[in-house]
């Protein structure tokens, strides 16, 4: 990359002179100096010091090769090159080898909290197919097809209006009882396309919703992918480029019905899925459909995964075909799964929540902190608040107590470095956005029967590069009731008893680890706001703040555990911050 003169004047500040021999500590000492803890990362994500601090650990483990530094290799034994050619040639380290997670320095444990892989991970430009690998992991277990009561649940006509019921009639008017009658002959996509558009604006150009398609994979602003066919609402200025803060529902479009194409072409849909969800984090759930030449399916994706119509003919079940035309151009925010809790008013953002003291607190959001980029996870998303609070939205499994019972129980004993509620409130779940449906069998996709989660192998290798799924509690108390076990094996050692004790206080099973029992994971949709506010450990602008919040985070657990009698299960570096 290009230095601009803001980077030029940071390395001309703090020269690599008097570190730069010998080679083999190059990596280590670039990660110490000044520089590196001044500049900014390519992403803007934090400073460099973070980023080569991620590449040494992933050269220790073995998972990046030496090739990425042949670069860097010829402008340190070059010793007419100077500060700004080394830092230029890191720089293009980092941007070649996009996003890393830094990998774990221990195996995992018998009971540690389970892993399991997330495309959350995954920078914007990852390539296609490492996304949408990471993307299978998500959903393959929580896929459903043929959903009884789909069509009654988000397509009923007897409730539409009867504006919506004049348009369905006169759309199904161009159905002879066998065909639609201006289909065309071959089912090349542009073709398909016009007669979708044809019937639009006949019938539906004063939708409150426009069909749209995208020519380049250019289009859409921050990430790179072509869509074949969506929906979204008419913009003000008519512009080539899209927003996926705008998408409201997600189409993929086929020239041919190929069913061996099936997951290629629902981890397509799935991947634009996520980047809506990446773009409206607190979004309910997202509608798409998949038609591969007369072939429909309509889709619907939430937290815990997706689920379809089932497959169907245009022609031999026009109906559908019509009804799902006007329901994607028609619906409102609700049934359209748009974020129905966060009050706008004048450019400004309101929750109304219940505080701590049995009231209602109206709290005003400002920036936004973080957001998770899945689609099956618990779309954790944080903002921070007009009092400087930290308002968090997330998913969270009912195998669990909610977060904000924990942090009660905490402040109840006497724990000190603790997060302290403000207010919360519980607002929706996944089985009331899923009333009225039917769940037979997961659908099982082609090659399914070997589980990589189970494979010895795979576990060390989901756990360096993957986010955690969360432990049945984030923290486990030891006043929970448990049936006394009899020692299995004499020669076990008291601190093995102990811990296995810990672990298993709680003996539900982890969310989204089990596909045995629940057809699919029910989850809570809830908002907490917590003080005080900060930065999680991983922004750290110094060694010495960051050895100060470790410390801190050991004396906060040791009191949670010492004082409160509860034991942490997820420790991670998302949930141990940085305060003012």
């Amino acid at each position: 990359m290009t230095l601009t003169e803001r980077h030029v004047k940071i390395i001309s500040e703090h020269p690599l002179i008097d570190i730069i021999d010998p080679f083999r500590v190059k990596l280590r000492d670039s990660i110490g100096s000044t520089a590196a803890f001044s500049l900014p990362s390519p992403d803007d994500s934090g400073n460099l010091a973070v980023k080569l601090f991620t590449i040494q650990q992933h050269v220790r483990g073995g998972t990046v090769k030496p090739d990425h530094f042949r670069s860097l290799v010829r402008c340190v034994i070059d010793n007419e090159s100077t500060d700004i050619d080394i830092w230029e040639a890191v720089f293009t380290i980092i941007e070649s080898l996009g996003a890393l997670t830094p990998p774990s320095s221990i195996a995992p444990t018998f009971k540690g909290t389970p892993v399991k892989t997330s495309s959350s991970r995954l920078a914007d430009s990852e390539t296609r197919e490492l996304v949408e690998s990471e993307l299978f992991f998500e959903i393959k277990d929580c896929t459903f097809r043929n959903v009884g009561g789909f069509w009654g649940k988000f397509f009923d006509s007897e409730r539409w209006h009867k504006e919506q019921k004049a348009i369905l009639k006169e759309i199904m008017g161009t159905h002879d009882g066998k065909r639609w009658m201006e289909f065309p002959k071959s089912t090349d996509e542009k073709q398909v396309w016009d007669w979708i558009r044809s019937l639009e604006e006949r019938f539906l150009s004063g939708a409150r919703h426009r069909l749209h398609t995208t020519k380049t994979a250019n289009q859409f602003k921050d990430r790179k992918g072509q869509m074949d066919l969506f929906f979204q609402a008419p913009q003000k200025h008519a512009a080539d480029a899209f927003w996926y803060k705008n998408v409201l529902v997600v189409g993929e479009q086929k020239k041919s019905h190929d069913t061996s194409r099936f997951k290629a072409d629902l981890l397509q849909v799935t991947r634009h899925v996520r980047s809506v969800f990446a773009d409206q984090p607190t979004r309910r759930f997202v509608h798409a459909f998949t038609l591969c030449a007369s072939i429909m399916e309509l889709w619907v994706f939430d937290r815990s995964g997706p689920y379809s119509s089932g497959p169907f003919d245009v022609h031999k079940e026009p109906d559908k075909f019509a009804l799902a035309l006007v329901g994607y151009a028609t619906m409102d925010d609700d049934a359209m799964g748009l974020d129905m809790f966060i009050e706008r008013k004048e450019g400004f953002r309101y929750i109304t929540l219940d505080d701590v003291n049995g009231g209602e607190s109206r709290i005003q959001l400002t920036s936004p902190m973080m957001r998770q980029k899945a689609v099956v996870c618990r779309g954790t998303t944080c903002f921070m608040t007009r009092s400087k609070h930290v308002a968090k939205f997330s998913w969270a499994s009912d195998k669990r107590d909610l977060e904000f019972k924990q942090l009660k129980l905490a402040e109840e004993r006497g724990v000190k470095g603790v997060a302290k509620v403000v207010a919360h409130r519980r607002i929706t779940t996944i089985a009331d956005l899923r009333k009225g449906l039917i769940f037979a069998d997961r659908h099982r996709f082609r090659n399914d029967d070997i589980h990589v989660d189970d494979s010895p192998s795979a576990t060390a290798s989901t756990n360096s590069s993957s986010q955690k799924r969360k432990s049945s509690s984030d923290l486990a108390s030891d006043d929970t009731s448990e049936p006394k076990r009899r020692r299995s094996n004499r020669n076990k050692s008291s601190l093995m008893q102990t811990v296995n004790k810990q672990l298993s206080i709680n003996k539900r099973k982890p969310s989204l680890y089990s596909t045995c029992e629940d057809p699919w994971d029910n989850r809570i949709y809830v908002c907490l706001v917590v003080s005080p506010a900060g930065r999680v450990i991983s922004d750290f602008e110094s060694i010495k703040e960051l050895l100060e919040a470790m410390r801190d985070a050991i004396r906060a657990h040791q009191s949670l555990y010492v004082t409160g009698n509860i034991l942490h299960r997820d420790i991670s570096s998302n949930n141990i911050i940085i305060t003012a």
